[in-house]
């Protein structure tokens, strides 16, 4: 099977940008486990700034890759992995159309570091905490066999930024015609 990684597509110039998640009422919200692969509890009261006026998109990556997404494509996203896709509603600022936050609760060990080029985390680089994790992956490849056939969404583990879907969920997602996506071979 074909995976892709989904991504804002570069040559939509005249698109929004949006930031990362707000709680109302709270300064400093750990939006982490947004893109950490795990389940989340809903949450109320959601809202995502936007950073650069533009275009308003129905699929966006919002900073951090935070999938910013309207609830009917969430929809029609779960008819194909109902187990890979969970939502957590949102409002953008100054929208009245729903949106949610499209989280993937599940990650899959596939970076397959011999065809792209993977820097880890070094003690002198100051943290830590982080120390012989990846840093950066640059034209992210990843062993498709190592992905379970019934997994059609999912974010690579140990690098949670990248959201990967197959060719069925791909076919979904272009269904609804979404413009700004960009889906990149893995």
């Amino acid at each position: 099977m074909k995976f892709y990684r989904l991504d804002n597509d570069p040559d939509l110039f005249d698109r929004w940008h949006l930031e990362e998640p707000r709680l109302k009422e709270v300064d400093d919200y750990d939006f982490w486990p947004l893109i950490a692969g795990v389940d989340v509890k809903p949450i109320d009261g959601l809202k995502i700034p936007i950073q650069e006026a533009g275009a308003h998109l129905s699929f966006t990556m919002a900073a951090f890759d935070i999938p910013v997404v309207a609830t009917g494509i969430i929809e029609q996203m779960a008819k194909v992995d109902f187990k890979g896709v969970s939502s957590v509603p949102c409002t953008v600022e100054g929208e009245r159309e729903s949106f949610s936050i499209l989280v993937v609760p599940r990650l899959v060990k596939c970076v397959d570091e011999g065809r792209c080029h993977c820097t880890r985390w070094v003690a002198s680089d100051g943290r830590p905490d982080r120390v012989g994790q990846y840093r950066m992956i640059v034209d992210l490849k990843i062993k498709a066999e190592a992905v379970p056939q019934e997994v059609d969404i999912f974010r690579v583990d140990g690098w949670n930024v990248a959201l990967i879907v197959s060719e069925r969920m791909r076919t979904a997602i272009e269904s609804v015609d979404p413009p700004g996506l960009k889906f990149y071979p893995v």
